[in-house]
C-alpha cells in the first residue's frame, strides 16, 4: 500500500458499503439474459480504498452503474451505512425529481431559491421527494472514465463543475465556484479553466476537472472508475495524491476500479479480483512486503495478473506463457467456476460444481477447488501457501 494513506483506526472498523449476494443482467431484445454480476459480495470500511481490479466484459462498470442506481437490481442486498440503497432512492421518490442542470439562468441567486426543488423555482411541492434523491447523491459520487460523457459539449465547463455543488449541497454559485477554484490549482489546472467549453480543453485536463468536481461534493463513497486512463502519470499522481488526502481528512471510502493491478497495489487498502461477474479473491494490502506477496499468490487468475504485470515491467518474457484459453466475458455457466476454462490447474472438481469462498482467518478470500482442497488437506503440511490455508473456513456464497 501506498504511504500516502493509512485508514483511520477510529472508523477502518465500520463498514460504509455492504453487497451480498448481488447479481445482475440484461435483457436483450429477443429476450435473452445476459448476466453481468453473479452473486457477487464485497465490503467498503469507512476511510478505505478498495481495488476492483478485472477485465473489460467482468462487470466492474455494471457494478459501478448499479451503484449509482443507474441501473436497477433485484437479487441481492447493497448496504449503505448499513441501510438498503432501494429505500434510499426509491422510483417514488426519484422519478418527479427536477435537477437544475443549467443553475444559473437567473442573476439573482437567494437562500430560498436554493431551498426549493432543484428547479429554481423556490417550489416546495416535491421539495421532500427531490430531498431523499439529494441525500443519497450528496453521499454516494461516481467519476466517469470519459469526462465529456458527463459534459454539455456548448457550455462552459463552470455549468459541470458547479451544479453538482448547486444542487446537492445547497450552495450558491459563489460558494460553489469559491470551493472548485480553490482546487484548481492542487490538480495543476489553469484559473480560467471554467471559463472554457469542453473543446477548449485536453482530455486530461477534463478529467482532473472531473476528479476535483467529485471530491468537492465531499461524499462518504466514491466510485472510480478507471480514473486514471485519461492522464499523463504526473496529472495521475496529482489526482491520486487529493485523493488520498480526502480519505485522510475525510474518512472517504473509496472503490478503486482497475485493470492496473500494479497501481491497485501501489494506492489500495485491499484488492478484490474480479472475473465474469464474480469476485475470486481478495486480500488485505496491510501488514509486512512479504506478507502483501504471499497473499497475492494464491488464486490461479491472481497469478495471471501478477505475471502480466511482470512481464510489461520487464522482469518476465512473453514468450514463457500460451495464450489464454477463454475471455473474461458475460457467458458462462453459473453452477460452475467462472474461471474453468481459463484456468491452468482446473481438474475434475471444477466440473461438478461451483468453488466454495475459502476465508482465510487473516480475512483474505478466494474462491477456487483446488485451494479448498488445500484446506481441508493442509494438517502438518510445511510453509508456504499450505501454512497459511491451515484452520480456514469454507462457505459457498
Amino acid at each position: 500500500m501506498s504511504t500516502a494513506t493509512a485508514p483511520n483506526t477510529a472508523t477502518a472498523t465500520a463498514t460504509a458499503l455492504r453487497i451480498s449476494n448481488l447479481s445482475f443482467a440484461y435483457t436483450l431484445p429477443n429476450g435473452k439474459n445476459i448476466t453481468a454480476l453473479r452473486d457477487l459480495s464485497l465490503e467498503i470500511k469507512t476511510g478505505e480504498i478498495l481495488g476492483l481490479i478485472g477485465e473489460s466484459g467482468c462487470g466492474k462498470t455494471t457494478l459501478c452503474n448499479v451503484l449509482m442506481q443507474s441501473l436497477p437490481y433485484s437479487h441481492g442486498s447493497i448496504k449503505l451505512n448499513d441501510t438498503e440503497i432501494r429505500e434510499l432512492t426509491s422510483t417514488k421518490s426519484t422519478k418527479n425529481t427536477k435537477w437544475r442542470f443549467w443553475p444559473f439562468a437567473h442573476s439573482k441567486d437567494t437562500a430560498q431559491e436554493r431551498s426549493g426543488n432543484g428547479n429554481g423555482n423556490g417550489s416546495s411541492s416535491s421539495s421532500s421527494s427531490n430531498t431523499v434523491a439529494r441525500e443519497y447523491y450528496a453521499k454516494v459520487q461516481n467519476i466517469f472514465q470519459d469526462p465529456k460523457s458527463a459534459m454539455a459539449p456548448n457550455l462552459p465547463l463552470e455549468h459541470f463543475a458547479l451544479a453538482p455543488l448547486i444542487n446537492l449541497r445547497q450552495l450558491s454559485k459563489a460558494e460553489a465556484r469559491a470551493r472548485i477554484e480553490a482546487m484548481l490549482h492542487q490538480v495543476d489546472l489553469p484559473a480560467d479553466m471554467l471559463e472554457r467549453r469542453p473543446h477548449e480543453a485536453s482530455i486530461g485536463q477534463l478529467q482532473r476537472l472531473n476528479v476535483i468536481k467529485s471530491l468537492a461534493i465531499m461524499p462518504q463513497l466514491l466510485l472510480c472508475d478507471e480514473i486514471t486512463s485519461a492522464l499523463d502519470s504526473e496529472s495521475a499522481q496529482l489526482c491520486l495524491e487529493l485523493l488520498h488526502q480526502a480519505v485522510r481528512e475525510h474518512h472517504l471510502s473509496v472503490l478503486f476500479i482497475s485493470h492496473d493491478l500494479g497501481l491497485a497495489q501501489e494506492h489500495c487498502d485491499r484488492i478484490a479480483l474480479m472475473f465474469k461477474g464474480s469476485i475470486l479473491e481478495s486480500y488485505s494490502l496491510k501488514g509486512t512486503q512479504q506478507q502483501q506477496q504471499t497473499a497475492q499468490a494464491l488464486h490461479p487468475y491472481t497469478q495471471q495478473l501478477q505475471d502480466a504485470k511482470d512481464i510489461l515491467a520487464g522482469k518476465k518474457s512473453l514468450d514463457e506463457f500460451g495464450a489464454p484459453q477463454a475471455l473474461s466475458c458475460p457467458t458462462s455457466v453459473d453452477s460452475l467456476c467462472p474461471f474453468l476454462l481459463r484456468c491452468p490447474r482446473s481438474g475434475a472438481v471444477c466440473l461438478e460444481h461451483k468453488p466454495p469462498l475459502l476465508q482465510l482467518p487473516s480475512g483474505h478470500e478466494i474462491r477456487c477447488h483446488l485451494l479448498a482442497e488445500s484446506a481441508s488437506g493442509s494438517a502438518g503440511t510445511d510453509s508456504g501457501t499450505d501454512t497459511n490455508l491451515q484452520n480456514t473456513t469454507a462457505t459457498t456464497i
